[in-house]
């Protein structure tokens, strides 16, 4: 990769990373917004769509890890709609409430960083149903728990629970053989093979309204965005919308996929295009986390298909705190889909400290892609992995 191509995208950082901070000010701190502030955290208000608090409500504090969740504070909501935060708690949490079965909030808060600019809206409260399967038999009998509500698998491995805030949760599966945490979306979600060794789903596209990856729609951040690099920085863009360049489409294989096409400047030496999601804030900020520890992964894959040649990019932190750009191998794109993997080793980077993970064309190109993962990471111990500089 040539230096005038790190540089410039590095601008293109930085160009994005303001647009993230003015679409993150416009956000509600509703799961699906930035939940970033500037003071400490002392109180969380919900309130109904309608603007009504949320009087007397349940209200809970739940910690992740690769158990499940657990409750780490339960409290009732004051006639305002508020609960007090006990200040020894720290760390990126879940907060939610209900009434009943009926009106539900939630929303990942980053305990001793940030606080919501924001009361958390509550809205209908949501089911989320599926099936469970393993090697392509269904698994009766298995219990499946989502905060503090369970069911059991029928006879065909289906499941539902009732009550449920709205959005991605993280849902423990325990059977005779043990338990894992998967992630699942409320509506209807399945589990095709509970054998599959764990990982992080980070977007299968199902879901493009908002820009936001499927780990950016849970906690709050990771934005997809599009970058190009032509002849004169007057041609430089970074935006979170890409609709005059590709767009979701519908595969006949995949069912929704990413579809790209980079028509790049070629009298331009250091000229890319390249599409990408941050994985936490931008590199500035300090009220949530900027980057996430993915070192104890054990590859990133992907299935892509198209014409050219694609390279992974993976940006980190380096020594003097700038943006560092560590590229894959050349992938050369076929018009069949096909899975890649890229491992720690084929990177050769230290991968304790990333903020964005790019897919770059330096020449004319097509792609389309889907099911990006983090293999060999338990989603439950993603909240852990966040990282913020010491300086």
């Amino acid at each position: 990769m040539n230096i005038f191509l790190r540089r410039s995208w590095f601008a293109c950082l930085v160009v994005f990373a303001s647009f993230l901070t003015s679409c993150s000010n416009n956000d509600t701190a509703n799961g699906t917004g930035s939940n970033a502030g500037e003071t400490e955290l002392a109180s969380i208000s919900f309130v109904t769509e309608s603007g009504q608090p949320l009087s007397r409500a349940v209200a809970r504090t739940w910690s992740l890890s690769e158990q499940g969740t657990e409750i780490v504070q339960t409290d009732t909501l004051d006639i305002n709609g508020s609960m007090n935060i006990n200040p020894d708690l720290s760390g990126l949490l879940l907060v939610e409430a209900r009434y009943g079965d009926s009106l539900s909030a939630m929303g990942w808060i980053n305990f001793g960083l940030s606080k919501p600019k924001y009361p958390l809206v509550a809205s209908a409260s949501k089911s989320l149903r599926g099936t469970i399967q393993q090697r392509g038999t269904a698994v009766a009998g298995a219990t499946v728990q989502i905060l503090d509500k369970e069911a059991k698998t029928d006879d065909h491995g289906a499941f539902e629970i009732q009550g449920l805030p709205s959005g991605n949760h993280f849902v423990t599966v325990k059977t005779k053989k043990g338990q894992r945490v998967f992630q699942m979306e409320t509506d209807t979600t399945s589990i095709n093979d509970l054998d599959t060794p764990p990982f992080i789903l980070i977007d299968d596209f199902k879901d493009w309204n908002s820009k936001r990856t499927i780990l950016g729609r849970t906690f709050g951040e990771g934005w997809w965005y599009i970058c190009l690099d032509s002849a004169s920085s007057e041609m430089r863009q970074s935006k979170n919308d890409s609709s005059d360049i590709g767009s979701v489409v519908i595969d006949s294989e995949k069912g929704h996929a990413l579809h790209l096409v980079f028509d790049l400047d070629e009298t331009h030496n250091g000229k890319f295009g390249l599409a990408g999601f941050s994985l936490g804030a931008d590199f500035e900020k300090r009220e949530t986390f900027a980057f996430f520890d993915i070192s104890s992964m054990t590859a990133i894959s992907f299935d892509v298909k198209g014409e050219g040649v694609l390279y992974l990019q993976v940006v980190s932190r380096s020594e003097d705190g700038n943006g560092k750009f560590t590229y894959s191998k050349p992938i050369e794109l076929s018009e069949q889909w096909e899975n890649h993997s890229i491992t720690p080793e084929d990177l050769e980077s230290n991968l304790t400290m990333i903020n964005a993970i790019n897919f770059v064309m330096e020449e004319d190109g097509e792609f389309y892609l889907d099911n990006i993962k983090l293999e060999g990471i338990d989603p439950g111990i993603w909240p852990s992995l966040g990282r913020n500089p010491e300086h």
